[in-house]
């Protein structure tokens, strides 16, 4: 079987292009590994951080990894907010400000991630303190509008 060009070795090769396509994440900070960025002031993820604490009161290493990513996906809700506000457009000026749908993708996946966080930190927290905590639902959901509704 013939390997296709673009499928062979892809990727930059330069430095220049190897700078450029390691900024790809992080030219709007919504799939940045980082939960800061550059522009962003660490003061208020402490102080945000800190609220969370002390309001979610996670006990041991999960439940504090949940609130950990309770954390991120909030701080990069309102890095949202703040870009349908426009108070941050000049970083999100390129790519993805020209796709709606894919940013409203990524809105969507943050807002997915947080409740999951959430709603697992809280049946965490009950069996902790020893209620009874049904398994997490999962609901199939069709949004096709020639599909009839079945119960």
């Amino acid at each position: 079987m013939e390997i296709q060009k673009n499928t062979r070795g892809g990727g930059p090769k330069t430095a220049t292009g190897k700078s450029i396509s390691s900024t790809n994440s992080i030219k709007h900070g919504l799939l940045s590994k980082a939960t800061l960025l550059e522009s962003e002031d660490p003061k208020e993820l402490q102080e945000l951080s800190k609220r969370m604490y002390e309001s979610l009161l996670p006990v041991g290493e999960l439940e504090e990894l949940l609130v950990d990513r309770i954390i991120s996906s909030f701080w990069r809700m309102k890095r949202i907010i703040g870009f349908e506000m426009g108070s941050a457009l000049s970083e999100f000026s390129d790519g993805i400000m020209h796709s709606a749908d894919i940013f409203f993708r990524y809105e969507t996946m943050l807002e997915k991630g947080f409740y999951k966080a959430l709603h697992e930190l809280e049946r965490q927290q009950a069996k902790r303190l020893g209620k009874d905590v049904p398994l997490p639902a999962v609901v199939d959901v069709s949004v096709d509008a020639n599909q009839e509704f079945v119960s």
